[in-house]
């Protein structure tokens, strides 16, 4: 049976992970906690989304197909889509443009600290969020 269709449903906001489990949320579990800030398809794959993690565990799903403008100038990434703009703030950011314009960025998250400790070639110092969608969010949170 298809994982996906397992998935449908209310959960919890705290999930725990069961050892052995490929799911997608023990995966997304396992990327919020790791200090790894990117990664990327394997050669040749073309992955047809990404995900944005903030440290503070909201996520972001963008699809390629939507992606308007990617703007890549010194230590920020400029992702503007039609009702939300993100910025990314950090070191190295050419591989993850470079990954973006070749569809292959699975997912990228900010440091969990914030702090660089330049051990990796990439560093992802922070991760702001912003536009319409985060109003809609509001509102539909206000009307429940």
């Amino acid at each position: 049976m298809d994982e996906k269709k397992l998935l449908r449903g209310a959960f919890p906001k705290t999930i725990r992970e069961v050892k052995g489990s490929n799911s997608p949320i023990a995966d997304l579990n396992k990327r919020r906690k790791s200090t790894q800030l990117f990664a990327v398809t394997s050669q040749g794959e073309v992955a047809s989304s990404f995900k944005v993690l903030t440290r503070y565990g909201r996520s972001y799903t963008v699809k390629y197909a939507h992606l308007p403008h990617v703007v890549h100038e010194g230590s920020e990434l400029f992702i503007i889509l039609y009702d939300l703009q993100i910025l990314i703030t950090g070191r190295g950011l050419e591989v993850i443009d470079d990954a973006m314009a070749n569809s292959e960025l699975l997912w990228v998250k900010e440091s969990p600290s914030g702090k660089d400790d330049e051990k990796s070639s990439v560093f992802i110092e922070e991760i702001q969020a912003r536009g319409s969608v985060h109003k809609l969010m509001r509102k539909l949170k206000n009307d429940e």
